[in-house]
Order: structure tokens, then C-alpha cells, then sequence
């Protein structure tokens, strides 16, 4: 430890630790006495086997310890029942090892659904679940979960190592067990989808309810439709329960709930002829813009802007009113003139802005390729 000190040109150590209790009674008197004369701050004992366990415990009761360091991660919980309590009622700091089971835990945690683990919590990474899983643990220590994990995470050498490991420290913690989100996302998975093909199979019955003028069960069976695509939104949001189906499914089964309710009001005469041809046109505009763009450029990832999401919800309203007008349970014949221009404006606005965004991208990707090759067109 001399030697050590010499070389580093340090005035003391902050920390020093009997490395697997080998010998820790002998080594404890040796730094309990260069504690005692400012040459270590902190004095730790260590083990990295569970079969230890039970002698660490018993060094914990039997001496002061400023540092206790253990494994724990979701692979290895042994320590939950005696050993993190131990710890804090010693006051002992603790340092864990293997929060990834040596890289285990995560190929393990990949090949699982996210189950929330990144939607609930923020997590973007199966490295922050499984890092802020053990600082969230109620029994963990204060120091070490709030002013010790930023210096021992920043000590890496790679910048972008050393920046993606602060991010697994910051932001808030998580309140639930990720064993308990990955069952309850296991269970949740195919939730969403299972909603998505319930309101593809209501696009029947609303279209039969419309044509037999059955507008009171058209109107509710309409809403119930709205209602369950902002539930399987939000499983699949605070879940992390996205599937490729989903992505496709959904916004599908969306356009064709409108697409037939619009045609089949506007058949009836009930919805005027002019504006259903925009609503109509605005999407035949978009997914012929999404299919040309895919033919010559590759892979198309469709976000909604917020005006597309405002015209959609304004769309909904209108048609709902002009059902609910007709079933006799509301009297709005006043206020549809107002809806039918607020919806036409939106679906001008929004259409006009996807080409616009759409065709930008176009035209920077055509002038790249050109760039680079000049003889493609």
C-alpha cells in the first residue's frame, strides 16, 4: 500500500478494500490503523461468490465497514433478504458487482418482450433497466444511490461510454419490479394487437348499423371503437408492447373505420358530398405519396405531425355529431357548419404539410444521389 501510494503520488486512499475476505480479520487492524492516521478515508470488504454470503454477514455484524460490495442484478437477488438490510442498518455504502451477470442478463432481457421497461420508465436501454433497477431498491443506501453513482459511472475511459453511462444514472427511477413488468408485459404483449382486430371486425357492424339507419347503436358502437384504440395506445406505450403488426395494423383499421362511416354518411346525404371527396382524397394523396416515396427511395417510417393528429381527432368529432344529430341524441344542426370547416381546413392544412415534408425529403434524397452519381436522373 506504500508502494502504491508512492507511485500515485496520492496523500491517502479514499476507499481500500479486503478483496474477497481473504484474510479480512488481519488486513481489518492494518487499515483500521491508517484510517486512524488519514491515510484511507473508507475502509470496504468485498465478495463476488454467494456462497460467501453467510461469512460476509457475519464480518458486517461483527465490524464497521464504511463499504460492503456484493453481487446483485435481476439474475442474482440472494442478497434482497439479509445482506442489503444488513447493509443499511450499518450505515455501509454499497458497491455492486455484476449488475449484468457478465453480460448474461442482457442477451437473457433482449430476447424478452420490453414489458415497459423502457415506455413506464423512460429507459432506452436494457443496461439503464438493469442499472437503475438496483439503485431503486428500497434498502439500497442514500450515498450510494444519489451522490456516489455519478463518479463511479463517469469512470470510464471512452467519452461515449462515459456519456451513455451517466445517462443510465439520471432521469427518475423506476417504482416497479422489471421482474414483475416483464410478466406483466409477457401477459400484455398481444393485448394491443387483440384490440386493434376487435375494432377491425366493428367496421362491419358500423357499416351494417349505418346502412339498416340503426343510428344509435352506429353512434356508440363508433365511440367504443375511438375508445379502445386510446386504450391499446396507451398498454402499448406504458408497456413497451409495440409490434411491426401493430404499426400497420392500427393505423389501418383507424383509416377504414373513417373511410367507412364518411362514404356511408355521405351516401345517406347526411354528410355533405364535397367535404367527405376532401377527406377522401387527402388520404388517397398521402398513401400514394407513401407508396411512391418507398418505390424509389426505400423504407418509409410515417409519424403522424400534430396536425394530422388534430385532424383526425376533428374528424372523429364531426362524424360523431352528424350520427348523433341523426339518432335524434343531441340537437347540433347549428353547430355542423362550423365542424364541416374546421374539419375541411385541417384536412387541407395537413395534407399540404405532408407533401410538403414528404417532398423535401424527396428532393434532398434525389439531390444526394445525384451528387454522388451524376448519371442517375
Amino acid at each position: 500500500m506504500r508502494q502504491s501510494l508512492a507511485l500515485w503520488r496520492l496523500p491517502r486512499f479514499d476507499l481500500m478494500q479486503i478483496h474477497n475476505m481473504v484474510d479480512w480479520e488481519t488486513h481489518l487492524a492494518t487499515l483500521q490503523q491508517w484510517k486512524a492516521e488519514g491515510r484511507i478515508r473508507y475502509i470496504g470488504i468485498t465478495t463476488s461468490h454467494g456462497r460467501r454470503h453467510a461469512a460476509l454477514e457475519q464480518a458486517l455484524q461483527r465490524a464497521e465497514f464504511d463499504f460492503v460490495q456484493f453481487t446483485y442484478s435481476l439474475a442474482d437477488r440472494s442478497v434482497e433478504a439479509r445482506l442489503l438490510p444488513l447493509a443499511a442498518a450499518r450505515g455501509a455504502a454499497v458497491i455492486i458487482n455484476r449488475p449484468f451477470d457478465g453480460g448474461a442478463l442482457v442477451d437473457r432481457l433482449s430476447a424478452l418482450p420490453a414489458a415497459g421497461l423502457g415506455g413506464r420508465h423512460r429507459l432506452h436501454e436494457l443496461g439503464q433497466v438493469c442499472l437503475k433497477w438496483i439503485v431503486s431498491h428500497p434498502r439500497s443506501p442514500a450515498p450510494f444511490r444519489r451522490r456516489r453513482t455519478r463518479s463511479t459511472c463517469a469512470r470510464t475511459s471512452p467519452p461515449r461510454t462515459a456519456a451513455c453511462r451517466m445517462r443510465h444514472c439520471g432521469g427518475p427511477l423506476p417504482t416497479m419490479s422489471p421482474a414483475s413488468d416483464i410478466a406483466a408485459g409477457r401477459a400484455l404483449r398481444h393485448v394491443p394487437n387483440m384490440i386493434t382486430v376487435v375494432r377491425g371486425l366493428l367496421i362491419p357492424v358500423i357499416g351494417a348499423l349505418l346502412l339498416q339507419e340503426r343510428y344509435v347503436e352506429a353512434f356508440w358502437t363508433l365511440v367504443a371503437s375511438a375508445l379502445s384504440d386510446l386504450v391499446d395506445g396507451q398498454i402499448a406505450r406504458r408497456f413497451n408492447a409495440r409490434s411491426r403488426f401493430g404499426a400497420i395494423a392500427d393505423p389501418i383499421a383507424d383509416k377504414l373505420t373513417m373511410l367507412t362511416v364518411t362514404l356511408l354518411l355521405a351516401w345517406q346525404e347526411l354528410l355533405p358530398v364535397w367535404l367527405a371527396t376532401a377527406m377522401v382524397l387527402r388520404d388517397v394523396v398521402i398513401v400514394g405519396g407513401a407508396v411512391a416515396y418507398h418505390r424509389l427511395f426505400g423504407h418509409v417510417e410515417m409519424a403522424p405531425t400534430w396536425l394530422s393528429k388534430l385532424n383526425t381527432v376533428l374528424e372523429f368529432v364531426m362524424l360523431a355529431a352528424v350520427i348523433a344529430d341523426a339518432a335524434a341524441l343531441v340537437d347540433d344542426r347549428a353547430m355542423l357548419p362550423l365542424l364541416f370547416a374546421a374539419v375541411l381546413l385541417s384536412v387541407a392544412t395537413s395534407g399540404v404539410q405532408y407533401v410538403w415534408i414528404w417532398g423535401r425529403r424527396a428532393l434532398t434524397l434525389t439531390r444526394a444521389r445525384t451528387a454522388r452519381d451524376p448519371s442517375v436522373p
